[in-house]
């Protein structure tokens, strides 16, 4: 979940609007977005992962991007889980995240 992978250090935080666009302009970012798959977990056989992943393969291949460069914005894992207002508050910006992603 979001959680453990902003502990762990591997999500970029972003705080401001500035920040994004900032980062989007210098970085290839793609946006995903799915549906769950189960009701306590979004993709418990991992077929959107895989899926997401030759997606991002074919992405870098057709773009030229080098695939260790490639940033990838995945819902679950960018919105908060644990604070129920904190993810009703990411949600609400998930419009943004896909219109400013440069691959959608």
């Amino acid at each position: 979940a979001h959680e453990e992978l902003r502990n762990s250090g591997l999500l970029r935080m972003l705080d401001t609007y500035e920040q994004v666009i900032a980062f989007i302009e210098q970085h290839p970012t793609v946006f995903f977005s799915h549906q769950w798959l189960a009701r306590t977990e979004p993709d418990p056989n991992d077929r959107h992962l895989n899926a997401m992943l030759r997606a991002a393969e074919a992405l870098c291949d057709k773009e030229g991007v080098d695939s260790d460069h490639l940033y990838c914005w995945i819902d679950y894992a960018c919105i908060p889980q644990a604070n129920a207002v904190m993810k009703a508050q990411s949600i609400a910006t998930i419009a943004l995240y896909a219109s400013v992603c440069r691959y959608f």
